[in-house]
């Protein structure tokens, strides 16, 4: 928690499925709460505009618009958004591109649980993992 307050999340992932299980681990935790879902990259730009999450746990393809070009707007007019890119491949040149465009770490969805909300804090605080 910061100064009391619970750390606010954003998911995104064209995936229902794998929203609602990461809303339930992530609400579970007595420091975090998820404010909003989005469904594809375009939905998280205006998702993020309205909501102003403190982390954004943001799926690399997505139909739309896919998280690195999601990314890249949101830290266009937010120099300080705090994304986690989470995909299920571990190509260097997907890291690449996360990286430029702004992403705070890259995990794959295949990370365990509890490493993930050890992920979420540290980002939280300022910390990469790329």
């Amino acid at each position: 928690m910061t100064n009391g307050k619970p750390i606010r999340i954003l998911i995104v992932d064209n995936h229902s499925l794998v929203r609602e299980a990461m809303t339930r681990l992530i609400n579970i935790q007595s420091d975090m709460e998820v404010v909003a879902e989005a469904a594809n990259g375009k939905m998280a730009v205006d998702t993020f505009e309205n909501t102003s999450p403190d982390v954004t746990l943001m799926d690399l393809s997505m139909p739309v618009m896919n998280g690195i070009d999601a990314v890249r707007t949101i830290r266009q007019n937010h120099p300080d958004a705090r994304v986690i890119m989470l995909s299920a491949y571990d190509f260097p040149e997907d890291i690449h591109k996360s990286t430029i465009a702004g992403a705070s770490a890259y995990l794959l969805k295949d990370t365990a649980r509890d490493k993930l909300i050890r992920v979420i804090r540290d980002v939280h605080q300022g910390q990469k993992f790329l």
